[in-house]
């Protein structure tokens, strides 16, 4: 009988697969995901909110804690007070503006409209600036599953930012015929747009971001996952070390308008 059960068990372990373990030895889960942000530390900026997707990897390094390498997406669009006296656009500084009869730089720059002296031209102007960055995040993050297929967690990931800040200026104008001002119909305006686009700024950023979430299995392999994230930018001053080691410019912290931000995420994740 004894040497029954040792034969069983010898077929048993040969029936199983060279390499496998547990699967809290450390499982791989990929995410995909699609978010939802606003500011929360405005900084410079009126408002900000945008949209963005991302993918994660994540392994198991301890049986309630994984290892998360991220990479994340994001466009928002930008309300900002005088944003032309901080672009430093020299196109629209030394150029364009003075080339306006009567123009006045600052003027323009605060109220946003030009009526020319001899009253035939009108302007009205519209700035929009719109945010895109690309986040590399690796981080940690801390599961406790409660039974039932939902499993909350917390982390912390930080990594590099790479922005690209852009400004494009919409000009309403009118010109103003008078023809013939003693038969009516001769007089009209004439309406055209135009549309500039500034250089952007580029730049780079390091950045914290802690989590909370919360996992529900839908099935073995999918579970349904959504998380809120803040990403606070720490200042030069306090980071400059690490800034150095990664080839950071001081002028990446004067063009980044706005210190920390709330993103929610909504994604699936699969497991392996």
């Amino acid at each position: 009988m004894r040497q029954s059960c040792h034969a069983l068990l010898f077929l048993a372990l040969l029936a199983i697969p060279a390499g496998a373990q547990p699967e809290e030895d450390g499982p791989i889960q990929t995410r995909l995901f699609g978010a939802l942000q606003t500011l929360v530390d405005k900084g410079r900026i009126d408002s900000g909110t945008g949209y963005g997707a991302g993918a994660e990897i994540s392994t198991r390094i301890q049986p309630n804690v994984r290892l998360r390498l991220s990479l994340h997406y994001d466009v928002a669009r930008l309300e900002q007070p005088d944003v032309l006296d901080e672009w430093n656009w020299d196109y629209w500084q030394t150029t364009y503006i003075p080339f306006l009869p009567g123009a006045s730089l600052a003027q323009i720059n605060h109220d946003l409209v030009y009526n020319s002296s001899d009253s035939i031209y009108a302007a009205v102007f519209e700035p929009s600036q719109r945010m895109n960055e690309l986040r590399i995040a690796l981080g940690l993050t801390w599961e406790v599953p409660l039974g039932r297929g939902l499993t909350p967690y917390i982390g912390l990931n930080g990594g590099l930012d790479l922005y690209r800040r852009g400004l494009q200026m919409e000009e309403h104008w009118i010109k103003r015929f008078d023809l013939d001002s003693s038969r009516a119909g001769l007089d009209y305006d004439y309406a055209v747009d135009v549309l500039h686009f500034a250089p952007p700024k580029k730049g780079k950023r390091l950045f914290a971001m802690p989590v909370i979430g919360l996992r529900y299995a839908v099935s073995s392999s999918v579970d349904l996952d959504g998380a809120l994230h803040y990403l606070f930018y720490p200042s030069r001053s306090t980071i400059a070390g690490l800034e150095k080691m990664f080839n950071i410019s001081s002028d990446s912290e004067q063009w980044f308008p706005f210190k920390s931000k709330a993103m929610m995420t909504l994604g699936i994740t699969f497991k392996y």
